[in-house]
C-alpha cells in the first residue's frame, strides 16, 4: 500500500511536471494564446495522471470497494444523509462568520438575496462533485486500505495527514510562464512546494487534518459515505458562500500560507466546531441507523 501510494503521489507529480509544458504549448499553438494560466493547465493535467495511475494501480487501492457504497439500494436514506450532513456542516460553519465580520477581518458585501440564491445554485453542484471525488478516494479507497495494515488511530492519522498535505499542493496563480523548457514544469512544482514554508500553513493544516479525521471516524462509525459527502460538501459550500457575502478589510493581511480560502479552518474555534460536528454526526446518525435496524428486527 505504501509503495502504491508513493507511486500515485510522486508519479502524478513527475508525469504532470513533464507533460504540462507540452499541453500548454499545444493550447497556445491552437488558440494563439492560452485562455488559462499555466497553473490551471497544470491542475487539469494532474487530474488526468491521477486517473491514469489509479487505473494502473487499481488492485493496490481496491477501487472495487466503491461499488458497495454506490449501489442503488436505499437511495432515499442515502439522499437524506447527504442533505442532513451538508446542512449540519454548512449552518454551523456560517454561524461563525459574524464573529469575524464584527472584527477587523471582514465586512459584509452588499449582495441581494437573489444574488446569493444564484450563487448557491452554481456552487452546490461543484461542492458535491468535489466531495464525491475526495470522499470516494480518501474515506473509502485510501482509509480502508490503511485499515488493512494499521490500527484505527494510525489509519485515521495517515489518511488525514495526507488529506491535509494534498490541499496545499495548489495552484500558484502568480507564477508566470517563462517559455517552453522540458524543465519548466518542475520549476513550477518547486514554486508550489515553497508554499509549505509560508506563514499560516501549520494552523490551516491542523484544521484540515481535523476535518479529515472527523470524516474518517464518521465513515468508520456510521458506514455512510453519503453522510461524509454531505459534511464535506457543506464545508466547501460554507467557504465559497462566506467568500461571496463578505469582503476583506483593506488593513487586514491574511497569512500567506492560508490566505482567505483557509482562514476559517485555521482558527482554533473552527477546530472545536469541526469536532463537535463530528460528534453530532456520529451520535445522531448512529442512533438513526440503530433505530432503523431495530425496527427491521421487530418487523421480521
Amino acid at each position: 500500500m505504501i509503495r502504491a501510494l508513493f507511486l500515485l503521489i510522486f508519479g502524478t507529480l513527475f508525469f504532470t511536471s513533464l507533460t504540462t509544458p507540452f499541453a500548454f504549448e499545444a493550447i497556445i499553438a491552437i488558440n494563439g494564446s492560452s485562455p488559462w494560466p499555466f497553473s490551471r493547465v497544470y491542475d487539469r493535467v494532474a487530474m488526468f495522471w491521477v486517473l491514469i495511475l489509479l487505473l494502473v494501480l487499481r488492485r493496490s487501492f481496491s477501487l472495487s470497494s466503491l461499488a458497495s457504497y454506490y449501489n442503488r439500494s436505499d437511495v432515499g436514506r442515502k439522499f437524506m444523509f447527504l442533505v442532513a450532513g451538508a446542512a449540519l456542516s454548512f449552518l454551523t460553519s456560517m454561524a461563525l462568520l459574524p464573529l469575524y465580520v464584527q472584527g477587523d477581518v471582514f465586512s459584509w458585501k452588499e449582495v441581494s438575496g437573489l444574488e446569493i440564491f444564484y450563487r448557491a445554485l452554481k456552487v452546490v453542484p461543484a461542492a458535491i462533485v468535489i466531495s464525491v471525488i475526495e470522499e470516494s478516494f480518501f474515506r473509502v479507497v485510501f482509509f480502508q486500505k490503511c485499515r488493512e495494515h494499521l490500527s484505527l488511530i494510525f489509519a485515521i492519522c495517515v489518511t488525514s495527514l495526507t488529506y491535509a498535505i494534498v490541499h496545499f499542493i495548489s495552484p500558484v496563480k502568480s507564477w508566470e510562464y517563462p517559455g517552453y523548457s522540458i524543465f519548466v514544469g518542475f520549476e513550477y512544482l518547486s514554486a508550489v512546494a515553497g508554499r509549505f514554508q509560508a506563514p499560516g500553513v501549520l494552523p490551516a493544516a491542523i484544521g484540515l487534518f481535523l476535518v479529515g479525521a472527523v470524516l474518517c471516524f464518521t465513515i468508520y462509525r456510521t458506514r455512510s459515505l453519503f453522510l461524509c459527502i454531505g459534511l464535506h460538501a457543506g464545508w466547501v459550500l460554507a467557504v465559497k458562500m462566506a467568500s461571496f457575502v463578505t469582503i476583506s478589510n483593506e488593513n487586514y493581511e491574511f497569512a500567506l500560507g492560508a490566505g482567505k480560502r483557509y482562514f476559517l479552518v485555521s482558527k482554533p474555534l473552527s477546530w472545536v466546531l469541526v469536532i463537535l460536528v463530528g460528534i453530532v454526526a456520529v451520535v445522531c446518525f448512529r442512533v438513526v441507523k440503530n433505530s432503523r435496524d431495530a425496527k427491521t428486527v421487530e418487523n421480521s
